[in-house]
């Protein structure tokens, strides 16, 4: 589990039931206040950046997320077609609408 305090720059956590990433923090203490998280935040599904406050109690869990090394082959009628670059072999499929705005890379 993570708090408030452990949200720094390339921390990825779940938040509202997805992913985030934190691009920017900063520890804001007030006087005679809590002290609070002001963060940047990019959703790693939609790529929506936003930002948000986090205070003292805020409890999230880590993104257990995978990093794979693929590339691109070709596209076929809303298919599009990558292949993992250690090994051939293992070519697979993504449809149009899983990849939504992420087409023109």
């Amino acid at each position: 589990m993570l708090t408030h305090t452990d949200l720094k720059k390339g921390v990825r956590f779940i938040y509202e039931n997805q992913p985030w990433e934190v691009l920017e923090a900063q520890l804001l203490k007030m006087a005679q206040r809590r002290p609070v998280i002001q963060s940047k935040i990019k959703n790693l599904i939609s790529g929506t950046v936003k930002e948000k406050n986090f205070q003292q109690g805020d409890v999230f869990s880590e993104a257990e997320l995978e990093s794979k090394n693929i590339q691109f082959l070709y596209s076929n009628k809303g298919l599009y077609f990558f292949v993992k670059k250690t090994t051939v072999q293992n070519a697979f499929l993504l449809l149009k609408i899983k990849l939504a705005n992420k087409l023109n890379f």
